[in-house]
Order: C-alpha cells, then sequence, then structure tokens
C-alpha cells in the first residue's frame, strides 16, 4: 500500500514486510537490462562506464581489473569502444600541423616521423596512444625505442581547439620548429 515495501505471506498464511530496492523493483518489471546493471554494480563495485573511465584515463585491462575486482576478461568487454576512441584522438594529434607558420607547416605524425628516421630510427616501431585527464584534455603518446630503451614523448592535447603543448623534452625534440644541433639530453 505504501509503494515501499513487498507484503509476503508464507504457507502457514505468516506475513512479512520485504522493504522495496532498487533491484526488486527492475525484477517486478522485468527490467533484465536494469537488473544486469545492478548485478554487475554488486559484483564489482564499479559501473561499467566508470570501468571506461579508468580505461579512458590511460590504464590497461589488467589494471583495472586489479583496482575494480574484476577479472581481465570482464573488463576487456567495456574496453572496445574506449580503446578506439584513444586510438582516435591520438589520430586526431598526429594530423594537428605544427610550428609557428600556422596551416602551413608538417603535421605531428610527420615531423615525429622525420625526426625518428634523423635519429635512426624506424618510425614503424613508434606507438601512439592518448588517455583523458581529469580536466578534459587528453595526454597523447607516442613511444619509441632510441638508445637502447624506450622513450616516451608527450604532449597535452585541447581536442576542440586543435592545440598541442610539448609536456617533456622528447616531445620538445620531436615537434619543435628546429631541430637541435647537439646530442638529445
Amino acid at each position: 500500500e505504501d509503494g515501499q515495501h513487498l507484503l509476503l505471506s508464507d504457507g502457514a498464511g505468516e506475513r512479512y514486510r520485504l522493504p522495496l530496492d532498487e533491484a526488486l523493483r527492475a525484477a517486478a518489471r522485468r527490467d533484465r537490462a536494469h537488473l544486469g546493471q545492478l548485478q554487475i554494480e554488486i559484483d564489482g563495485g564499479l559501473r561499467p562506464k566508470d570501468v571506461q573511465a579508468l580505461i579512458r584515463s590511460g590504464l590497461s585491462a589488467r589494471e583495472v581489473a586489479d583496482r575494480a575486482g574484476w577479472t581481465v576478461e570482464k573488463v576487456r568487454r567495456f574496453e572496445g569502444p574506449v580503446l578506439a576512441e584513444r586510438e582516435y584522438v591520438a589520430g586526431l594529434a598526429q594530423n594537428v600541423v605544427v610550428g609557428e607558420r600556422a596551416g602551413r607547416g608538417p603535421t605531428l605524425g610527420a615531423r615525429v616521423a622525420t625526426r625518428l628516421r634523423d635519429r635512426g630510427v624506424d618510425p614503424a616501431y613508434a606507438v601512439w596512444d592518448s588517455a583523458r585527464q581529469e580536466d578534459g584534455t587528453w595526454r597523447v603518446s607516442v613511444e619509441f625505442p632510441a638508445g637502447g630503451r624506450e622513450r616516451q614523448a608527450t604532449w597535452q592535447f585541447v581536442v576542440e581547439d586543435r592545440d598541442l603543448e610539448p609536456v617533456n623534452d622528447e616531445a620538445r625534440w620531436l615537434s619543435g620548429e628546429a631541430a637541435p644541433d647537439g646530442p638529445i639530453p
């Protein structure tokens, strides 16, 4: 009668009042999708969109699984669209024109490829990625082998403005207007 409880009775006529929660309401409506979502939340403590936000921030499936208390296989069910988004944003950044001659310089991807070749690194070994930051901007990075170790160049990227700012020395060297004369730090 109050809409907040379910009244039950057993075979002996004993009556019980069971408080209604969201899962019981979904079950009464036969809302399987909502029930499945609630079960995921109950099982793992995180909702799929929270898991996707962690992947979007740059964490691997293994790292997210450890945080969420899920199996890696369960995390992988939700990572596909987010990994595609990260790849898309990294591609957008690679197509941004860099240099002081706005609109006339090479793209970030072309300049990085040239600088890597100048350094004796095959650009095919460069791995691009991106991760969304809490403030909504993205960090775009490229990892590549050089000097006997893995290196990473990182840029801050505002997608809406197509604005790239180097975050570290590798990024400044790879995307700067003029190549340095001396050894690379």
